[in-house]
């Protein structure tokens, strides 16, 4: 029994605070304090393109403002990558949040957020994989507005 209250008294705060700065880093969406993004999607694709060299990941537009209802495609000329967004995410149709792509096979969905909401933003994590298996990550944001007829 001693040990029982050893660890509950010694770890329980510790797990407390773990899950605690988990969530907080999680990348949750919020109201923007900085809508300065790229406006991307005429024509209702944006298109967002990943690559990596020296064991760097880049994205061409590391924070990009989107209109509700734009279709977002991740795209890469060589290796792979795999797109994470935590929950919640705008993409209604792919619930994991996950989008994975090689060159010729973009992935993405449809941006989604009630026309009542304020513009928020969604942090995301890209790792990409080159042909000789170094991988690296970066993690851009993407604004997503209630704007649906015009910047």
């Amino acid at each position: 029994m001693k040990l029982h209250r050893f660890l509950y008294r010694n770890l329980a705060p510790w797990l407390v605070l773990a899950l605690s700065v988990n969530s907080a880093i999680a990348g949750t969406p919020g109201p923007c304090s900085d809508t300065t993004g790229t406006w991307c999607g005429s024509g209702g694709v944006c298109t967002i393109k990943v690559s990596e060299a020296t064991g760097t990941t880049t994205v061409d537009n590391p924070a990009v403002e989107v209109k509700s209802d734009t279709r977002i495609e991740w795209s890469t000329a060589s290796g792979s990558f795999t797109v994470t967004f935590r929950a919640p995410h705008p993409f209604p149709n792919t619930p994991s949040g996950k989008f994975y792509g090689a060159p010729g096979h973009n992935s993405g969905d449809k941006a989604t957020i009630a026309h009542t909401s304020p513009p928020v933003c969604y942090q995301y994590s890209v790792e990409h994989c080159n042909g000789s298996g170094v991988c690296a990550t970066i993690d851009p944001k993407v604004i997503v507005t209630n704007v649906r007829d015009g910047h």
